[in-house]
C-alpha cells in the first residue's frame, strides 16, 4: 500500500505531539517532495520544484511559524557547508529548508545541521551560529503541504486540527483550500497576499 501525503502528515502529528520534533520534520519534508513534485507536475521531485514550492508558500509558512511576521522572503547570514550563500553572506529560507532540513534527514542523520529547536523564539541566531527556529515553523510548512490544491482529497483523523493566528482549523476541512489561508490573514492583519503564477519548475 502506497504512503500517502496524508498518511505524512498524520504520522508528523503524531510525532509533534509526543515531541518528537527532528521525526515530525522528516515527515513534512517528505510531503514536500510529493507535493512539489505533483504540483509542478514532473515526473520526479527536485531541488528546483522544492525549493520553488517553498518559495511560493513562504508566506504562509512564516505567517504560521513565525507569528506576526509576514514576508514574500527571508534572507539569513546563515552560514552551512551544505549552503552556498551570496555574496554578502546571506541565504534563503528555501535553502535552509532544502539544503539543510530535507536533505539532512532524509539523506542523513541531522546531527549537524546547526538547527535549534526553541519554542521562546520565533526566528534568531545564536553566538555559534545556530538558526534557532519555533517548533511552529514546522506546522507552516505543513499547511503549505494542507492547503495546496493537488492535495485537496488528502485526508488525516477526523480530530487533528491546525492553528493560525487567532483562527483554529480542522485539517480535513482545510486541504486544498489555499484562499482560506488568504482570507484569515486578511481578517486578522488587514493584509491581502497577491500572487501571480506559480513558477516554472
Amino acid at each position: 500500500m502506497a504512503v500517502t501525503v496524508g498518511n505524512r502528515v498524520q504520522s508528523m502529528i503524531d510525532h509533534m505531539e509526543k515531541g518528537e520534533l527532528d521525526l515530525a520534520l522528516s515527515d513534512i519534508c517528505i510531503a514536500l517532495d510529493i507535493t512539489s513534485q505533483k504540483y509542478y507536475e514532473r515526473p520526479s521531485s527536485s531541488r528546483t520544484t522544492y525549493k520553488n514550492f517553498i518559495k511560493e508558500n513562504i508566506w504562509m509558512i512564516v505567517a504560521t511559524g513565525m507569528g506576526n511576521l509576514i514576508a514574500e522572503s527571508i534572507k539569513l547570514p546563515f552560514r552551512h557547508p551544505e549552503i552556498e550563500s551570496d555574496t554578502e553572506g546571506y541565504c534563503t529560507l528555501e535553502q535552509i529548508v532544502y539544503h539543510v532540513m530535507r536533505c539532512g534527514l532524509v539523506h542523513g542523520t541531522g546531527e549537524n545541521s546547526k538547527i535549534v529547536w526553541n519554542s521562546l523564539v520565533p526566528l534568531a541566531l545564536d553566538k555559534d551560529g545556530n538558526l534557532n527556529l519555533s517548533p511552529s515553523f514546522i506546522w507552516g510548512l505543513a499547511l503549505a503541504v494542507i492547503t495546496c490544491e493537488v492535495n485537496r482529497d488528502e485526508r488525516v483523523n477526523d480530530t487533528c486540527w491546525i492553528s493560525m493566528v487567532t483562527f483554529k482549523y480542522l485539517i480535513n476541512d482545510l486541504w486544498g483550500k489555499r484562499d482560506n489561508v488568504k482570507t484569515m490573514i486578511k481578517s486578522a492583519y488587514n493584509v491581502t497576499i497577491e500572487e501571480g503564477a506559480h513558477q516554472n519548475a
